[in-house]
């Protein structure tokens, strides 16, 4: 992939622009500035893309997001239908609310994704939800800037020639191609086939939490959270939630005997920026001393659709805590359910053909080949691995040097 030295187009801009910081640093200075817009010397047609903006000093009034060669550089207009953007808490061109305001050292980052056509924003790392669906209807676009106010700001741009403040959404690149952020995934093979050890929890799988209908269940569960404008306990009953009454919060649910939880799954609230960006999820058997069972970071939401989160878990506990909550606005957990995980040491036969979203959903970080007792297939086939198994693994000594090799 070709790497372009991306920076603000000193020859697309209008108003009072002063560039500096090769051209990556702007200020926006002195009436009339509500006027200035700039554009990037580079656009894009596809792929995922990510570049952040910091407000270094001056008015909250910056315009971020992206615009196609169709707008004029010097229009003003905040609704141009050739442009999506955020500021203070909006999203044009529809003019609706959307994410926070900013502030001074505020980093707002932007996650372009021309493949799906959607647009997102994150503030200070934690994504304030997608603000656009429609970024295909564009064409060719551009990051975008301008200032929606006679105040005076300086802002510095990062496409990707140095290390970002905060990571880069999974599967993103930067927007100059220098950086990206891609995860090693394995499947195993045989026979043809591939297999997990991560089981897909699908709308086949059913919820063994029952319908609750207090915080303290007739069935023995418990539910409470760290504050409450709606009770706990409806965060797992569908078409209603449980708000925190801030952007931040936990969430906790106890059962009567310990259990062994392998994912779970909830509905997008019908404002995307109050569903959590940042979930970690913890269990205990005691309520005060807690494990860290999966973190999930950079989550995206749209609205009425359920989102399924694997959890990489082999332990069971009674308490489990969906901790360190963060949204964009006032912190929603909607429709949720539980899945119990029935053997943490079963290879599950993924889906054919073999392609790269079946190696994102299935694929291991890591495999523990000695837990291997039983092979499961999500095509309806359920095989016991007995003794007389012939297993073959290639290895490249070229490039992996070998210091043990360990065989049961």
């Amino acid at each position: 992939m070709e790497i372009l030295n991306v920076t603000l187009n000193p020859s697309d801009r209008s108003g009072n622009n002063s560039l500096s910081n090769g051209n990556l640093t702007n200020n926006f200075s002195s009436t009339p500035t509500q006027n200035a817009n700039i554009r990037a010397t580079h656009g894009r047609l596809s792929g995922k893309w990510y570049w952040e903006v910091k407000l270094n000093s001056g008015g909250i009034y910056v315009v971020v997001g992206i615009s196609n060669m169709i707008r004029s550089i010097s229009s003003n207009v905040e609704s141009d239908p050739n442009t999506r953007t955020f500021v203070v808490g909006y999203k044009y061109p529809e003019g609706v609310p959307y994410g926070t305001a900013i502030a001074v050292n505020d980093v707002i980052g932007v996650a372009l994704d021309l493949d799906n056509g959607t647009l997102e924003f994150y503030k200070n790392g934690v994504s304030m939800g997608v603000s656009h669906t429609n970024i295909k209807d564009l064409g060719e676009v551009y990051p975008f800037f301008r200032i929606a106010n006679t105040v005076s700001s300086n802002i510095t741009v990062n496409f990707g020639a140095s290390s970002f403040q905060y990571e880069i959404p999974k599967r993103y690149y930067s927007f100059d191609a220098r950086q990206v952020n891609f995860s090693n995934k394995i499947l195993l093979s045989s026979g043809g086939n591939h297999y997990s050890l991560l089981k897909d929890f699908t709308d086949e799988d059913k919820s063994f939490v029952p319908i609750l209908t207090a915080s303290v269940d007739k069935s023995g569960i418990k539910t409470s959270a760290s504050s409450s404008t709606d009770n706990a306990w409806k965060a797992f009953i569908k078409s209603t939630a449980w708000q925190s009454g801030t952007t931040t919060g936990w969430l906790r649910i106890q059962f009567p005997s310990k259990v062994l939880i392998g994912g779970f799954s909830m509905m997008g609230w019908a404002n995307t920026s109050q569903n959590a960006s940042k979930i970690v999820f913890r269990g205990s058997n005691d309520g005060v001393n807690w494990t860290v069972l999966d973190t999930f970071q950079s989550i995206s939401w749209m609205i009425s659709t359920r989102k399924y989160f694997i959890i990489k878990n082999e332990a069971q506990y009674s308490y489990f805590e969906f901790s360190d909550l963060a949204s964009g606005a006032n912190l929603t957990m909607s429709d949720i359910e539980l899945y119990r995980r029935e053997l943490n040491n079963v290879l599950i036969r993924t889906p054919a053909p073999i392609e790269e979203l079946n190696y994102i959903k299935y694929g291991m970080e890591e495999v523990k080949f000695e837990n291997i007792i039983k092979v499961n297939s999500l095509i309806k086939e359920n095989t016991e691995m007995t003794s007389g198994k012939i297993f073959k693994h290639t290895i490249d000594m070229s490039k992996r040097r070998v210091d043990k090799i360990t065989l049961g």
